[in-house]
């Protein structure tokens, strides 16, 4: 099959600013620009594809990572993906510029062909196969991070139709119309009966150590960025994390991963940004949702919900 697949380079302009744009508005969409490189002229020779890609990659900078899409399950029906020759060499290409390369991934195979190739994080849990025990202490052993993303599925499941955030009572009366659009309105994807495979699949990453990441992937189910934050947090719990460790799954877990070294944890010379809630989210994750204080930047912020243009 034609080696032809998309890779794209994103900036974390938005995070990066964050303390030094307190005003911010807190829902905004974050400012994530990805770029897009063809390698559909990729030459075959292994030995030509890194230059190739180093001299294709140098579209992206100003990036903070570069993410390289595999399509394995997609690939049965006819979509292209990328060889492990080529995965091999973005990632190289990626860390000769000094980026982080993470991966999306779809099946376990996928797993093994990006880990063949060096990357540093996956995005996802694979889709075909629930605990692949092998798979995630190889994971650990190479110290591979992975951002779970298991609220993307639960906005599959054919009994919800919609996120459970909207009946939330902490959460709802901050949400905007366009929150409860997004939350309300599945995008993309079959029906699943259940998630089952999933939790299971984050459960065998939990029991071997694997550095977890909170994240979203908003566009696809019933996801909006924000409070999808809250639902993944309890299917993390759900899926095995503790309560004590899931809230760090969304805060220096990811700072590290991303090497954002100014904030992550309350401590001197680190970014002041902080939420203040009701409850003990280390004994009910959905106290996280219960929200009575906002600071960014060290600024105590008004939680008001912004009039919509």
């Amino acid at each position: 099959m034609k080696n032809t697949a998309v890779c794209l380079a994103f900036s974390l302009s938005l995070f990066l600013s964050a303390c030094d744009n307190p005003a911010q508005p807190l829902e905004q969409e974050p400012e994530q620009t990805a770029r897009e490189a063809d390698f559909s002229t990729e030459p075959t020779a292994s030995d030509q594809r890194s230059s190739f890609v180093l001299r294709n990659i140098n579209v992206f900078d100003g990036s903070d990572y570069l993410k390289i899409i595999v399509s394995g399950q997609r690939a049965k029906q006819g979509m292209p993906t990328l060889d492990t020759e080529t995965i091999a060499a973005l990632v190289e290409a990626a860390h000769s510029r000094g980026l982080l390369a993470v991966a999306h991934v779809e099946t376990t195979d996928d797993v093994r062909a990006v880990l063949s190739g060096g990357i540093g994080g996956l995005v996802h849990v694979w889709r075909d196969s629930g605990l692949a025990a092998e798979l995630s202490v190889l994971l650990t052993k190479q110290s591979v991070f992975v951002i779970t993303t298991l609220v993307t599925q639960d906005g599959f499941v054919d009994s919800a139709r919609r996120s459970t955030l909207v009946a939330d009572f902490r959460l709802r009366p901050f949400m905007s119309e366009k929150a409860v659009a997004e939350l309300t309105t599945r995008r993309g994807g079959a029906d699943l009966e259940n998630i089952d495979r999933f939790l299971q699949a984050a459960s065998g990453l939990i029991d071997a150590g694997v550095t977890i990441l909170v994240g979203t992937d908003v566009s696809a189910g019933t996801t909006y960025h924000g409070a999808s934050v809250h639902r993944e947090l309890e299917l993390l719990v759900l899926a095995g994390l503790s309560p004590v460790d899931a809230p760090a799954a969304a805060t220096p877990n990811v700072a590290k991963a991303f090497g954002i070294d100014d904030r992550g944890s309350i401590s001197p010379e680190m970014c002041a940004d902080l939420l203040l809630v009701r409850g003990d989210p280390t004994k009910d994750t959905t106290a996280t949702r219960d929200i009575i204080g906002i600071w960014r930047n060290g600024v105590r912020m008004d939680r008001v919900l912004e009039a919509e243009g």
